[in-house]
């Protein structure tokens, strides 16, 4: 929390290979997906070397048999397509070469799906806000909104606070929330407050 998150990614790139050769594998991969969570948040390139570094992530974890990870690689290389505009597919949905939500979440299940659909909706209120697709906004708002505003990834937690707290405070002028939604988005914009 003391430096800039585009710092973090070189260290994660590192102490994902130290892990990985060490044989903590799991350690390595959530290292891997660290970084891809800090590079969004350092607001670092959005380039076809990028996306190669999350293929390379994503054909590790394969190999590994590591498929949750194989999942969330591969989300993070559509919501990549979607924001750089070459998803064939709407740029606030997830169905495109590298990510199909729908099949993806059909094959999940209890906390996997949980976490699953935290994670896509993370990406998509961001691409929701950015594209200006207020449905979508709203949809991601409803289902953020259930859960807890903590998070062991601090750069996941970063981007799903900044935009849902974003996402409120926007929709808020047009929309009535309930008091539920109200009081989280006033809790996010303190606690940016404090971060800053």
């Amino acid at each position: 929390l003391r430096h800039a998150f585009h710092e973090d990614v070189p260290d994660c790139e590192v102490l994902y290979k130290r892990l990985i050769s060490s044989g903590l594998v799991s350690e390595g991969m959530g290292c891997a997906l660290t970084c891809a969570q800090a590079y969004y948040c350092g607001g670092l390139p959005l380039n076809s070397m990028w996306g190669t570094k999350l293929l390379l992530y994503e054909r590790a974890a394969r190999d590994f048999d590591k498929d949750s990870f194989v999942l969330l690689f591969q989300l993070n290389r559509q919501f990549l397509l979607n924001l750089s505009g070459k998803s064939e597919c709407n740029l606030t949905t997830f169905k495109g070469e590298a990510f199909d939500e729908e099949k993806a979440l059909s094959r999940l299940e209890g906390n996997s799906r949980s976490m699953a659909l935290r994670d896509i909706s993370t990406l998509r209120i961001q691409l929701a806000f950015i594209f200006g697709d207020e449905e979508c906004e709203d949809k991601m708002i409803e289902i953020l909104a259930t859960y807890p505003l903590t998070d062991m990834m601090v750069a996941r937690q970063h981007l799903r606070l900044s935009f849902l707290g974003l996402a409120i405070l926007e929709r808020g002028k047009k929309v009535k929330h309930t008091k539920e939604v109200t009081a989280i988005g006033k809790t996010i914009l303190k606690r940016m407050s404090v971060l800053t």
